[in-house]
């Protein structure tokens, strides 16, 4: 500074052209007030204490350019186009106070402290890209209040900021390439989209003093989400929703918990977990209405969810360490999924029953195309799901103590997603499910839910045949003794088949007394002499009719009392 120059350098309306003696000049103070400038506007090199530009009007730009200035405050002011701070400029306090930018604000200084009030812009960009000056690397402080601001775009390199907001109108707001972030929320802020890219560490405080439409985390380290303490009730939390949450390439650098206080969509993608993420719900009593969590592909680490009534959905190849925990689950999927990490369902059960009596149709555990190993169902009872449906999925890894009574029929699969149009292919898939349901029955010892599920298997492979001789052979084997489950079946097969071969027998020599009351004892000694099958006294009447009824009830009721003793044995068999 000059030496002796204390009066401040004035540019006002009575002489606007002043503004091109600021260039490449050194002044403690420099004021700009009520002037209406329609040319563009480069001050160039200027280094001040403190400038100050107050009620103007800048029908076109104004750019700050290489200068160093302590002080910069703006007030009332206009611009019809662009303001922007320039590179090489270094300006400590930024200071803004209802200011109109029709276009944008561009800042590419360095700056420490930015405050503003009631900016009305399209665009707000703060970017530093060459980080500090030498050693000053001091943590850089951003307050936004009562904006509007369509885009806001905030990177500065290698240094800490904390970013506080409050009652502002944000469309996207974007944070990016910063070492540390502390992101303070307060009351009444409308955020259609918040998100942060490639930060070291992302802290949040006050996660649900705003409503948020989506909150995205791409390539950052999180130190903290939620910490509520005793703070928030049910009717404040219902203000302040958010409606989707993305974690992308993240990962903990402490042990963190994201309380949930009202339902939302959280995604989890290529995650690494090396501290564990609790996903819980804040109230003591799990809310009806589901939160739809998602966990994608290449996750890692341990992940805990408790507490929680979800909508959970699987994807892509897992590596990671999930519980599920006392939870309340209304929709279990998994879709094109090979696990690698182990999953645990302990205490948990479906959704609350008021809720499924209201979305009978979005109860269901579904897979598609998916390699279910290590997921470990002891604690889980799947019949609790009104609908489940497993397509193209091997299944011969999970652990079971509640084994599916049913899966879904054709019809069915087809008021729930995913599903198979063509019922052929349906069939082909449900034999295939169930024998390896079977396998797994096996390996387990449970010798009914086996005998139970191969003969599930076999009605559905029944269904696949296009030989008419196996349809009809399976077929028998269903009708005689439900393939190897139920001797009274093969009994009264049998017996069938015996009151068939005695009716054709008599018809054969034209005997028709099925009225008679000896016709039931009749029918005894007839079936008593299998495998002769003949009475005495008829014999010589016997003509060729006579031997097919006979060699109907000898095929028929010898092929029953296999499928009889057959069925005795169903716990012997291998």
């Amino acid at each position: 500074m000059a030496e002796g120059d204390q009066e401040p350098f004035v540019v006002s309306s009575d002489d606007p052209r002043k503004l091109f003696k600021l260039d490449g000049t050194q002044r403690e103070r420099v004021i700009i007030k009520d002037i209406d400038f329609s040319q563009g506007v480069r001050i160039y090199n200027l280094t001040c204490d403190e400038l100050i530009i107050d009620n103007c009007i800048f029908k076109r730009y104004l750019r700050l350019e290489h200068c160093k200035i302590l002080s910069l405050a703006i007030r009332n002011t206009k611009f019809e186009d662009v303001l922007s701070f320039g590179w090489k400029s270094q300006i400590e306090q930024i200071y803004l106070n209802t200011v109109n930018i029709s276009k944008s604000l561009h800042s590419y200084c360095n700056f420490t402290n930015f405050n503003c009030y009631e900016l009305r812009t399209k665009a707000l960009k703060l970017l530093n890209r060459e980080g500090g000056f030498g050693e000053n690397l001091e943590k850089v402080n951003i307050y936004l209040q009562d904006n509007e601001i369509e885009k806001t775009n905030i990177s500065v390199v290698d240094r800490d900021i904390e970013v506080e907001v409050k009652n502002n109108t944000l469309k996207t707001f974007l944070i990016k390439e910063t070492k540390q972030l502390s992101f303070i929320i307060k009351d009444s802020n409308k955020l259609d989209l918040v998100s942060f890219n490639d930060i070291n560490i992302v802290q949040f405080n006050g996660l649900y003093e705003s409503p948020i439409g989506k909150l995205e985390l791409i390539g950052c380290g999180i130190s903290q989400f939620t910490d509520y303490g005793e703070r928030g009730d049910d009717d404040y939390f219902e203000e302040n929703k958010i409606g989707e949450v993305h974690l992308n390439s993240c990962i903990t650098v402490k042990k963190i918990s994201l309380e949930i206080p009202r339902p939302l969509k959280l995604y989890i993608e290529e995650c690494k977990f090396d501290k564990p993420l609790l996903i819980s719900s804040v109230f003591k009593d799990i809310h009806v209405t589901p939160t739809n969590l998602i966990i994608g592909d290449k996750n890692s680490g341990d992940i805990l969810i408790e507490h929680i009534n979800v909508n959970l959905n699987f994807l892509g190849t897992n590596f990671s360490n999930i519980t599920v925990k006392g939870s309340g689950i209304n929709a279990l999927e998994f879709e094109t999924f090979v696990n690698h990490g182990k999953i645990n369902f302990i205490d948990s059960k479906t959704a609350l029953q008021e809720f499924i009596e209201a979305n009978k149709h979005s109860n269901y555990l579904t897979a598609k195309d998916s390699i279910l190993d290590q997921i470990n169902f002891h604690f889980f009872d799947l019949n609790k799901f009104k609908y489940i449906q497993f397509i193209n999925t091997n299944i011969l890894g999970m652990q079971l103590f509640h084994y599916p009574v049913r899966l879904v029929n054709n019809s069915e699969n087809l008021n729930i997603l995913p599903c198979l149009d063509d019922e052929r292919d349906f069939n082909i898939n449900a034999k295939f499910t169930y024998n390896q349901f079977r396998l797994l029955a096996e390996r387990n010892g449970d010798t009914d839910k086996s005998v139970e599920y191969r003969s599930l298997e076999l009605n559905y492979l029944r269904r696949t045949k296009s030989n008419v001789a196996d349809r009809m052979l399976l077929l028998l084997n269903e009708v005689s003794n439900w393939h190897g489950r139920n001797w009274l079946l093969g009994v009264f097969f049998t017996l069938i088949a015996g009151i068939i071969s005695f009716a054709a027998y008599q018809a054969s020599l034209r005997i028709f007394v099925f009225c008679d009351f000896n016709w039931p004892a009749d029918y005894i000694r007839y079936i008593a002499t299998y495998p002769k099958l003949q009475l005495d006294g008829y014999a010589s009447n016997a003509n060729f009719l006579t031997d097919i009824a006979r060699l109907f009830g000898i095929i028929f009721m010898g092929y029953g009392i296999f499928q009889t003793i057959s069925a005795f044995r169903k716990y012997g068999k291998k």
